[in-house]
């Protein structure tokens, strides 16, 4: 009985191997020279997360090789300009392909509460942004994300329709939507040191970055 055991335990180890490598044979690798839909999709991607500014059609040249460089090279990728499976794995982030309007909206939102902080706490509120869209506590827009009542103080006061984001805040939203998350998924944050509403004493702490406690 313990063999059969043994056998079926190593036959579906070997199953879920091949599998695997199925999947990592099946998806695409595109490289200098790759033509195909895969190729305008991936130009489509890196358009709306900044990184692609040229031409969007079905053919990996020099521009694109230099936009998926420049993206390996900020998300700690292996920097080859080739797109396999780790990079688009990267790319789909948060599997939400923002518009051009939808990140403005989080990089006004970043560059309105987090612009004296650090490039990494401005990350940090763009991604919560983003994690708000994949909880069922939160609408699933970025737009109802950000203007839900008493979401944030910028939006109930105005200022981030009159403030206007600088690079720093636009590079933090498209990192965020690229799936940069330093907070580890918090869906919430606040300045401690002058906040003095009591809704964040029952909330669990993620991580703080700057001025900013981020929690769940």
């Amino acid at each position: 009985m313990r063999k059969i055991c043994l056998l079926l335990i190593a036959l579906l180890t070997l199953t879920a191997t091949a599998a695997t490598a199925r999947a990592e044979a099946q998806a695409p690798l595109l490289k200098l020279g790759s033509q195909g839909a895969a190729v305008q999709d991936l130009k489509t991607r890196l358009h709306a997360l900044g990184y692609y500014t040229d031409v969007i059609n079905d053919i990996y040249g020099s521009a694109a090789k230099q936009a998926v460089l420049t993206f390996q090279q900020r998300h700690g990728l292996l920097v080859d300009g080739i797109v396999g499976p780790e990079t688009l794995n990267s790319l789909d982030g948060y599997g939400y392909a923002l518009t051009a309007q939808e990140l403005d909206l989080i990089a006004r939102i970043i560059y309105s509460e987090a612009r004296g902080e650090s490039y990494e706490g401005q990350v940090g509120v763009g991604a919560v942004i983003l994690n708000r869209l994949t909880s069922e506590l939160f609408p699933d827009s970025v737009r109802e994300v950000i203007i839900q009542p008493n979401a944030f103080t910028v939006v109930a006061n105005g200022r981030y329709q009159q403030l206007e984001p600088d690079d720093t805040a636009l590079q933090a939203a498209r990192d965020a939507a690229a799936g940069v998350d330093p907070t580890e998924g918090a869906l919430f944050f606040y300045n401690p040191d002058i906040s003095t509403s009591t809704y964040f004493d029952s909330r669990i702490a993620a991580v703080k970055i700057g001025n900013h406690q981020f929690t769940f």
